[in-house]
């Protein structure tokens, strides 16, 4: 399977949803024969990946960092999944939230995706 897995939380933030989507992401990506992560690119973030002394290089796999803050990760989102899934080809996409799969939903209209999947953690089953 080749994975496209989506999050608007990953280290060096610090908090259980980074920590989640680092162990998630680790664990699913040796099941794929492609696996890509996209998530934000934080400068405050910065500070503390110097503290940490951790970095992409980390994980064994791809990960594409997007220069944007966390919550607003679905705005160019939209704007790059598209030129990300012309130069490589993913079955599915994962969501560890659901503020991003609406361009995941878009991409599968096209045909460009066979599945999307989202996590649902808690919060945004009883308000959303």
């Amino acid at each position: 399977m080749r994975l496209l897995f989506i999050t608007q939380d990953f280290p060096p933030g610090i908090g259980g949803i980074q920590t989640y989507s680092a162990e998630y992401a680790s664990r699913l990506s040796r099941w794929c024969g492609d696996f890509l992560l996209i998530c934000p690119h934080d400068h405050e973030a910065d500070d503390l990946q110097a503290e940490r002394e951790v970095d992409d290089t980390a994980y064994d796999f791809d990960i594409h960092r997007i220069e944007v803050r966390s919550h607003l990760l679905f705005y160019p989102l939209a704007r790059v999944l598209p030129k990300l899934l012309n130069q490589r080809r993913f079955d599915a996409s994962f969501h560890a939230q659901w503020q991003t799969v609406a361009p995941a939903l878009r991409a599968r209209r096209r045909g460009e995706l066979k599945r999307v999947f989202v996590a649902a953690h808690a919060r945004e089953l009883l308000y959303n």
